[in-house]
């Protein structure tokens, strides 16, 4: 048993003054003599005794009457965390507003039924303790203490929000403003406990219990685009495109006849319908043809209910304008590539001599031609490395006799094998690889019978290289011809001949054209089609060096992210200000930027939840000191006063001390 004010317990000391009166009579008597006393002397021994009982009746009723008194005032309890604490509490309560939460049990919706929950948190402490409000929002809110009616308003105004957080990232947003107080601490969670965000694993938290509530979906049929790409790494006006989207089954049943709707700039392009067996991830693909417009929005939408938020996917894509080449030379022309490129106007086709080379303007280009160069300067390396890894690709042919020092630098500045030696040998080439996107749709039928190309001599390139390569087209002696390696965002081409008539027909030779010119379209910097809330950082391509902040422009919304810019991008981070999904316009000042598409994160579609055996078991495993709340509503502020104050006794007391008295004065009236 503990005590709230133990300091009353001092009044027990009160108990000797009925003691004392019982034990001093201070009545004085007088004697009065009789004649006879014989009839006397049965009549006062019986008195006598009946009044010395009903002294001691009296005095233990008042003795008890005290006692239970001064317990009353002392508020005992039996708590079974031992002693209470007394003082004023901070109650930090966690609200799941995930779009999990719109799942439904008998009860109502998720988040309904959390919010009624963490009502009756609030009914189970005194109106002078202070709240905090947790959502997945992590709003500047969170972050100050509420009274009652505060956290009541609060409360009314949680949605259903975009965001994800895991059991981590909330104890860290309720230790932050908890430090800051002396308030007895007491932490709560209301959650539907789903696997994919709520963890006991590696929990760093103190010795404070978490007050742990869990919610319960009756229905947890789900399924959801996970993700699409286009086909086309380019995207030209009027050409067919070929969409791929990704849909997961999340329950343990077949679902036939999903509805599947493609929308381009609002316009709907072929429905379909697809089915998934039980748990089955699958791709599917839709054709449509793009249109004459700069940017294409498009929109892929199914029919799966309860849970809608993951039934959308918003996606952009640019139809290229022109595409821009810079060929560099040594001292003569190879008017192979000007034939190919300058005669079509899609093609910003430009010639420069490796001596007349302006830097300035090489970050323009999408695709640099390297032609037969004797030697790279260290300009151009830096430039070159630059080049690649903001997105650009490089198509590398050197040419016999070059400075093998200055080609490894450069090769050993984006991590590719150096050049190790020419081997002056005739070959012919022998395989084309029809996998590579450099021939896809090339040919509409291969002969069996192909008469290809052949080089004057090669050179030997290292082998062991950790980049991921591919290998486009192969001479008869196995050595890599044209090789293809992607260095972060951009690409380089190996050509291991000089492109030249004296060591090689390949410029000649049909199969010259389809091959560069798909290398160029290939060069296209494409940028993300979709992102997701939650993503880190979002980066955007700016058109100068404006100090206008970006802004995101969709209907009524005009929203300036937090942004930092780094080289020719700024990167941008959301935070809970912006939760619609959609098409966004990109704008800095006047100009137009592109279109932003964004999603609601697919975390929450696997609805898959631990039950409340999984939770202890992972409690008592990680050593969390939890409280598992497994009540009805209407129960819980009970079972929460109950759990942390323990059963108070203070009134059980009080009576008992209103009992005493009513007993000794019914001792002294019909006691005789």
């Amino acid at each position: 048993m503990n005590f709230a004010y133990p300091e009353f317990l001092y009044a027990l000391f009160f108990l000797g003054i009925p003691i004392l009166i019982h034990l001093f009579n201070f009545r004085k008597y007088k004697v009065v003599r009789f004649s006879q006393v014989k009839f006397l002397k049965d009549v006062k021994q019986h008195t006598k005794s009946t009044s010395r009982l009903k002294h001691i009746l009296v005095l233990i009723a008042r003795c008890l009457a005290i006692f239970c008194l001064v317990l009353a005032f002392a508020q005992p309890t039996i708590s079974e965390k031992g002693k209470v604490e007394t003082g004023k509490k901070g109650i930090s309560i966690y609200v799941d507003n995930s779009y999990s939460m719109a799942t439904k049990s008998q009860e109502g919706q998720l988040l309904d039924i959390a919010k009624n929950k963490a009502i009756k948190i609030l009914d189970a402490y005194d109106e002078t303790d202070k709240f905090q409000l947790v959502t997945n929002t992590f709003k500047a809110t969170d972050q100050r203490w509420l009274n009652k009616e505060s956290f009541l308003e609060e409360l009314q105004s949680v949605n259903l929000s975009p965001f994800t957080r895991n059991t981590q990232e909330v104890i860290n947003r309720q230790i932050q403003i908890n430090n800051k107080v002396d308030y007895i601490l007491n932490y709560f969670i209301i959650s539907d406990l789903q696997k994919s965000s709520f963890s006991l694993d590696n929990l760093n938290i103190d010795s404070t219990a978490i007050n742990l509530i869990p919610i319960e979906a009756s229905v947890k049929r789900n399924v959801s685009i996970d993700g699409l790409n286009l086909e086309n790494p380019f995207h030209l006006s009027n050409s067919a495109e070929k969409l791929n989207y990704t849909l997961k089954n999340y329950v343990e049943e077949k679902i036939s006849d999903i509805p599947v709707r493609l929308s381009i700039n609002n316009e709907l392009k072929t429905p379909s319908k697809v089915s998934l067996i039980e748990f089955e991830k699958a791709e599917f693909n839709l054709n449509f043809k793009s249109t004459a417009e700069f940017i294409q929005s498009g929109e892929l939408v199914i029919k799966d209910f309860p849970i809608t938020f993951d039934d959308t996917l918003f996606f952009n894509f640019e139809i290229s304008q022109e595409i821009k080449i810079l060929h560099i030379y040594e001292d003569n022309l190879n008017n192979a590539f000007s034939q190919l490129y300058a005669t079509d106007s899609f093609f910003v086709y430009t010639q420069s001599k490796t001596k007349q080379i302006n830097y300035d303007q090489l970050q323009n280009y999408n695709l640099v031609i390297l032609d037969g160069l004797k030697v790279l300067s260290s300009g151009l390396r830096s430039e070159l490395t630059s080049f690649i890894k903001e997105g650009g690709s490089v198509a590398l042919s050197p040419t016999k006799g070059v400075e093998l020092e200055s080609y490894n630098r450069f090769l050993e500045s984006v991590n590719l094998n150096s050049i190790s030696r020419y081997n002056d040998k005739e070959v012919s080439i022998q395989e084309l690889n029809l996998n590579s996107k450099v021939f896809s749709g090339v040919f509409e039928e291969i002969p069996k019978q192909i008469n290809l190309p052949k080089v004057a001599g090669y050179w030997l390139y290292g082998k062991n290289n950790n980049f991921y390569k591919e290998s486009i087209i192969k001479l008869q002696n196995g050595v890599d011809f044209l090789s293809k390696y992607d260095i972060g965002k951009g690409k380089i081409y190996t050509i291991a001949s000089p492109l030249d008539e004296e060591n090689s027909n390949f410029i000649k030779h049909a199969i010259f054209v389809p091959t560069f010119y798909r290398i160029a379209l290939l060069s296209v910097k494409n940028k993300p089609s979709f992102n997701f809330f939650g993503d880190q950082q979002i980066a955007i391509e700016v058109k100068n060096s404006s100090e206008n902040p970006v802004r995101l422009i969709k209907n009524k919304i005009d929203y300036i992210p937090k942004q930092r810019r780094l080289n020719k991008q700024i990167l941008i981070d959301l935070d809970e200000n912006l939760n619609n999904s959609g098409h966004y316009m990109v704008s800095q000042g006047q100009d137009t930027l592109g279109l932003l598409s964004l999603n609601y994160t697919r975390t929450e579609s696997d609805l898959s939840a631990y039950s409340k055996e999984e939770v202890q078991d992972l409690a008592l495993s990680n050593q969390i000191n939890l409280n598992l709340f497994d009540s009805d509503s209407e129960s819980l502020s009970y079972e929460i006063v109950h759990k942390n104050d323990g059963i108070s006794l203070w009134k059980y007391f009080l009576i008992l001390a209103l009992a005493f008295i009513l007993a000794e004065i019914l001792l002294l009236r019909f006691l005789k």
